[in-house]
C-alpha cells in the first residue's frame, strides 16, 4: 500500500513508501547502475584483469 502526498489541487506530488521496499529499490538501482557500468566497459574495450593481479598491481603502485 502506498500513500500519497497531493497538492491543494488534489494532484499526486510525491510517494510514501516502506523504508525496506525503499532500501530495496535503491539496491535494484545500484545492480542496474553496476551492469551499465559493466555494459560500457565492455563496449569501449576496457581491460580486465583477475583481483589478485588488480590489488598487486595496487599494491606496487602504493595505491593500497
Amino acid at each position: 500500500m502506498r500513500n500519497y502526498i497531493i497538492d491543494d489541487a488534489g494532484k499526486k506530488k510525491a510517494v510514501i513508501i516502506d523504508l525496506e521496499e525503499f532500501n530495496t529499490l535503491i539496491d535494484y538501482m545500484e545492480e542496474i547502475e553496476d551492469a551499465l557500468d559493466l555494459k560500457r566497459a565492455i563496449e569501449e574495450g576496457g581491460e580486465f584483469v583477475e583481483l589478485g593481479e588488480f590489488v598487486g598491481r595496487m599494491k606496487r603502485e602504493g595505491k593500497l
